[in-house]
């Protein structure tokens, strides 16, 4: 009997969804396998198990579904308030909410998420400013490229307290956060391995003019 890899499998459902909530479509087999370093027999296995399972639906013409797709009409409730969130120096991380808004499901996709505030201008060049709301999706893995929370742990009390913004890079050198401010200066990368925790990303923004 085959033994069944409950986390690829975890792992392919997640990529099917983000693939989905990110470019609004599932992945093929090929991108799937691409992605996952699957074999193609593994890799169909794993999608029929899947379907199986009802966590997806498969069309006769093999297109993968979600059994519940974005709908534009959805609203996503978030927790919003003054917290703000440090794009420059990581610094005290605020949680502290006092109400909730709504945005459409079809910005964010599904998961649990905050609305943070942005302060600082480390992430310019990649149009997050200053003042902007951040909505931000809870999760504690990230790919690189991804724009994410991340939170550096005390190492006297193990309590998490400075977070910063950052883009989430692997380097020659191993995952780095990395700057991208608005000038021609170069700025150094922070070692992902100095204490810091991911405990979110960034999937969209809000800006008042």
């Amino acid at each position: 009997m085959r033994v069944i890899n409950e986390h690829d499998m975890e792992r392919m459902f997640e990529y099917i969804k983000k693939t989905q909530e990110t470019e609004f479509r599932s992945p093929s087999q090929r991108e799937m396998q691409r992605k996952l370093r699957m074999t193609p027999p593994r890799c169909l296995r794993y999608t029929r198990l899947l379907a199986e399972r009802g966590k997806i639906s498969i069309e006769n013409d093999g297109r993968i579904f979600l059994p519940h797709k974005l709908r534009v009409d959805a609203n996503t409730p978030i927790p919003f308030g003054s917290a703000q969130l440090a794009c420059g120096e990581a610094s005290y991380l605020d949680e502290r909410f006092e109400g909730m808004v709504s945005l459409p499901e079809i910005f964010t996709g599904s998961g649990e998420f905050v609305m943070i505030r942005a302060k600082g201008r480390s992430m310019e060049r990649l149009c997050v400013r200053s003042g902007d709301y951040l909505v931000i999706r809870k999760q504690h893995t990230a790919d690189s490229g991804d724009i994410v929370i991340a939170v550096r742990t005390d190492e006297w009390n193990g309590e998490q307290t400075d977070g910063t913004l950052k883009k989430y890079v692997l380097s020659d050198n191993g995952y780095v956060l990395r700057p991208y401010f608005d000038d021609d200066d170069e700025h150094d990368d922070i070692p992902f391995t100095e204490g810091y925790s991911i405990t979110g990303k960034l999937v969209t923004l809000v800006r008042k003019y």
